[in-house]
């Protein structure tokens, strides 16, 4: 009976559409609403075989049969989420203007929900159609490539169930790309040419470069430590979500080089290291460092920044008499798909989420950066971090290396349960 329902389900969601052509072939047919009650009812299937076999009711694994979860992992998911992952891509080459009546936004928002759920060697082994760009340098495989060139433009439609689609279905793979940059060849410059530069994923810096200068149209009469309020899913929304989703998405690929040389090394190499003889891991880091430093994609993203964090980041909903103040630092973000209630403090917080990452993963860069601005903004910054950034950022680290012990060579860090006060310099 299960195998029956799956075989069904692939079939409707290949047929709902245009029978008999599958939907990521024709999807012209979703301009019909009885359609597109149709597509959403399937996906919602999806989601919940999903959850179901994710993790099994306690009650229910003695009673499935033993193959059960097995003929879903390896038969059924397959086909289902091939078909599913195309069909993004297909309408909005179908449905290029979202704010047609007819644009199917319950679809992507159904299907988005679906896709969160899709397996991540499915998508390092995609069956999407070979998208390679001439002259693009990459190191990645070829099916990995084409995702990033395929769904990083969809960052910037303007459909936020879209967005945040593909933000979370490209986050599942951004930790793995660095690896392949392993033996990968850096970019030198004559006045430096000891120090070469790596490019992270250039279909992610395209969509940076498509965003800044639009962000900085709109922010150009906002004074740094102003808070500019943008309108909730408007053009300027969608294009300062998808500027933070995209800056999110490179902070995580940042992140997955991992630097062996120094825990907080993030800015350029030491003159005393030589390159050729740093881990691959350092070597990486310092490579994607001095890349962003040189194209200054850091610098004009932490200026839009202090224009869209409020200046009191406090986090909405809470009582006037609430002991310890919740703000958008102490309190994740959730990007869900489906999330219509609190729009229109999403960027704000996003925003904040942003420049947390900054300063924890690139603390160096960040800190050039506020040594290089003219003293009412090195002022502006260095007050609102040091109030609502680095007393997280302590807490944080104080909480890690309490719960567990971390050898460095012949050194070892630990806390003792008797520590009661602490203090950090970790302020700009």
């Amino acid at each position: 009976m299960f195998s029956v329902l799956c075989y069904m389900l692939t079939q409707d969601v290949s047929a709902s559409v245009a029978p008999p052509q599958t939907a990521c072939e024709n999807v012209s047919g979703l301009g019909n609403p009885w359609v597109q009650l149709f597509v959403c009812e399937n996906a919602t299937l999806i989601v919940a075989l999903s959850r179901f076999f994710s993790s099994p009711p306690a009650a229910a694994a003695d009673t499935l049969p033993a193959e059960l979860t097995a003929e879903w992992t390896d038969f059924f998911i397959e086909g289902i989420y091939s078909l599913l992952l195309h069909l993004p891509v297909k309408i909005t080459e179908a449905f290029a203007e979202p704010d047609d009546p007819l644009f199917p936004l319950a679809v992507l928002r159904s299907v988005g929900v679906a896709l969160t759920y899709i397996p991540v060697q499915q998508l390092q082994k995609n069956s999407l159609p070979p998208y390679l760009i001439a002259d693009q340098k990459t190191n990645l495989p070829a099916a990995l490539q084409t995702l990033l060139n395929t769904l990083c433009p969809l960052l910037l439609f303007k459909a936020r169930p879209l967005q945040i689609t593909v933000y979370l279905l490209l986050e599942k793979v951004m930790g793995q790309l660095p690896e392949c940059d392993g033996e990968g060849e850096s970019s030198k410059t004559e006045d430096d040419a000891e120090e070469p530069s790596l490019s992270p994923p250039e279909s992610l810096m395209a969509v940076l470069s498509a965003c800044e200068d639009l962000c900085e149209s709109v922010l150009a009469g906002v004074q740094v430590g102003e808070f500019a309020v943008v309108q909730p899913l408007s053009v300027e929304y969608s294009c300062f979500l998808g500027y933070l989703l995209s800056w999110k998405l490179l902070l995580s690929f940042f992140k997955a080089s991992p630097s062996h040389l120094c825990p907080y090394f993030c800015g350029p190499a030491p003159k005393n290291v030589n390159l050729g003889t740093v881990h691959t891991g350092t070597k990486l880091r310092v490579q994607y460092s001095l890349y962003l430093k040189r194209s200054h994609s850091l610098h004009k993203l932490l200026i839009h920044l202090f224009k869209m964090m409020p200046e009191n980041p406090v986090y909405p909903g809470q009582s006037a008499d609430t002991k310890d103040t919740k703000t958008f630092f102490t309190e994740s973000l959730s990007l869900d798909v489906d999330k219509t209630a609190g729009v229109e403090w999403e960027l704000p917080h996003l925003a904040c989420g942003v420049y947390y990452s900054a300063v924890q993963d690139l603390p160096a860069m960040v800190r050039l950066w506020w040594n290089s601005q003219e003293k009412r903004v090195s002022a502006a910054v260095e007050r609102f971090t040091t109030r609502h950034v680095s007393p997280v950022l302590s807490a944080q680290e104080i909480t890690s290396v309490h719960a567990s012990t971390q050898t460095f060579d012949s050194m070892t860090a630990d806390v003792a349960s008797t520590l009661t006060h602490f203090r950090r310099g970790r302020g700009i």
